[in-house]
């Protein structure tokens, strides 16, 4: 944001609105996102007209913030998507949730790559604050993971297949000194 604010030349309003967002009550990371998208709602772009960036936050820093929303690619905001993007699919929960963790970090991730409404949600939940993002890693991705007694479990039972291989290769070793020795009649 630093560099596009700077290569717009809007780096000083840009701290200013920043500052102000932050008097306001708006968390540090959440005001960046908020300052970017006021001066260049349509993807940080062209600069905007300053009158209408402080119509939004006010003069003395007083008045509510537009609300947060995740940055997306190219700059575009987007809480929400047209139900049709999501034809009405209904994925289980735990897919909801693994879609999302993969998905967290990916840039050019939109609506309609989500198995449904639901992950597309969690997405932007979990991206709107550090706050949301700890939750979902911590509570909720947890919440997936085996405990150890489940993982020492499983390992008791798993055949990394060692043991077919070495039969395998007896039987083998069986077969070719059986064919290797000649017939009796």
């Amino acid at each position: 944001m630093k560099a596009w604010a700077e290569a717009a030349n809007l780096w000083e309003e840009f701290v200013v609105l920043r500052e102000k967002l932050k008097r306001q009550g708006v968390s540090a990371n959440d005001a960046w996102v908020r300052a970017a998208q006021m001066l260049a709602p349509d993807g940080w772009g062209e600069p905007p007209v300053m009158a209408e960036v402080e119509d939004q936050v006010g003069e003395g820093g007083g008045g509510a913030a537009p609300p947060v929303s995740p940055d997306l690619p190219h700059g575009r905001v987007v809480d929400g998507a047209p139900a049709e993007v999501f034809g009405g699919k209904k994925v289980a929960t735990v897919r909801v949730v693994e879609w999302v963790a993969s998905n967290m970090q990916v840039s050019d991730v939109g609506p309609g790559d989500a198995p449904s409404s639901e992950a597309w949600g969690m997405l932007v939940w979990a991206r709107r604050s550090p706050v949301n993002e700890s939750q979902f890693w911590g509570s909720i991705y947890a919440k997936l993971l085996p405990s150890r007694s489940a993982i020492e479990a499983e390992q008791r039972y798993s055949d990394d297949g060692a043991r077919v291989e070495d039969l395998a290769d007896r039987l083998l070793r069986m077969r070719e000194g059986l064919e290797q020795q000649p017939e009796a009649n």
